[in-house]
């Protein structure tokens, strides 16, 4: 079974949608940085903000989901982000 945010990847990457995946590590990423609210970040609220953000050009929504995607697994972690190392953490006001 495909869960959400794999079928909203797919939607966006292998057919041409341009929609915004319910990735978890996208959201905390964008959240951090200050561009969804993270007192309220309910998931399909967050998706469609940050997909209003970026418009609604898929190149854009594809290379800002692989970029964001990769930054939360390995840069900007759940628990203990590595803002020492964090190319985007002058520009973010969770940076520690």
């Amino acid at each position: 079974q495909l869960d959400t945010a794999g079928a909203h990847r797919m939607l966006l990457f292998a057919g041409g949608h341009p929609i915004m995946p319910a990735d978890p590590r996208v959201l905390r990423v964008a959240g951090r940085l200050g561009y969804l609210s993270v007192e309220r970040l309910v998931v399909r609220r967050a998706r469609r903000q940050l997909g209003a953000l970026l418009g609604a050009d898929r190149d854009v929504l594809r290379r800002a989901t692989v970029y964001l995607s990769h930054h939360g697994a390995l840069t900007c972690t759940e628990r203990e982000p590595h803002c020492r190392v964090c190319p985007l953490a002058r520009e973010c006001p969770a940076s520690t």
